[in-house]
């Protein structure tokens, strides 16, 4: 039980780093005037991990946590990897 909440801990720790390091890429991109946003491989990294960390959030989090990203549209709930058998409350 313990081991398993340990992980996903630790899986969600590393998601925040790898976005703190994305989001530093995406600030020094922003100084270049003429290169746009959807043209940007450093700001498609940002938005992928940002993905990642709510699917993550949606995976350890309570129902209210997981209506609250499928209301907000951040993520669908036809997602395949939006299993909500992989909640916390199965380590129980």
């Amino acid at each position: 039980m313990l081991i398993g909440v340990f992980y996903l801990t630790l899986t969600l720790k590393e998601l925040f780093k790898k976005l703190y390091a994305a989001d530093l890429e995406t600030y020094a991109r922003a100084h270049i005037p003429f290169l746009e946003y959807h043209h940007d491989s450093e700001n498609h990294k940002y938005d992928q991990i940002l993905t990642e960390v709510y699917q993550m959030i949606y995976q350890l989090g309570n129902e209210e946590a997981r209506q609250y990203i499928i209301k907000n549209g951040i993520l669908n709930d036809d997602d395949p990897h939006l299993d909500q058998s992989k909640g916390l409350e199965n380590f129980k």
